[in-house]
């Protein structure tokens, strides 16, 4: 089941992206396809790509060892 992990700011004329995770592969699709084929959750409730980053290596350091 594909679901978006992230968002990815376009660059130049490039459209923004979403990363999506494929059953363990992870691929960049455009936000227009994404949104057009109603992949979950929805692409304003994902975080942008520094941010989940963020998230992720914060979530590492807090956890317990």
């Amino acid at each position: 089941m594909r679901r978006g992990l992230y968002r990815i700011i376009g660059v130049g004329a490039f459209p923004n992206d979403v990363r999506v995770d494929d059953d363990g592969i992870s691929l960049p699709v455009e936000e227009s396809l994404y949104r057009a084929r109603g992949y979950k959750p929805l692409v304003d409730d994902l975080p942008w790509e520094k941010d989940y980053f963020f998230q992720q290596a914060s979530a590492k350091s807090s956890a317990p060892c």
